[in-house]
């Protein structure tokens, strides 16, 4: 896929998409799921996310990628359970307890105006 990368992301995105077809490749699915993110396809990006998590011991970063997305959607409750993850792979990290902050916050602001 790396000729098509030089061209518009649905390019290269489906020469990435054709790479994958044999099995799960690291560096595919995280390129997928960037170009994916790129392109809009959320469903998309979320689904080689979670393939990278499967298979990738060293997946903090996937993660936080994927919290980003849920909490965006908003589904804080998968947000949390991502971020929480990340957390208990880097102890004390501030920037993760940061996030789980925020949305724990963003979690009672939504159950506050629920009660209403």
């Amino acid at each position: 896929y790396a000729r098509a990368r030089g061209d518009r992301p649905g390019r290269a995105l489906a020469a990435a998409r054709e790479s994958l077809e044999s099995g799960p490749k690291l560096g595919t699915l995280s390129h997928a799921a960037e170009l994916s993110d790129k392109a809009g396809y959320e469903s998309e990006t979320l689904m080689y996310l979670t393939q990278y998590i499967r298979f990738e011991r060293d997946r903090k970063w996937a993660l936080l990628y994927r919290a980003g997305i849920f909490e965006m959607g908003p589904w804080y409750d998968r947000a949390l359970r991502d971020y929480r993850a990340a957390l208990a792979l880097e102890p004390g990290d501030a920037k993760v307890q940061a996030h789980i902050a925020r949305v724990e916050a963003a979690m009672r602001g939504q159950a506050t105006a629920a009660a209403k």
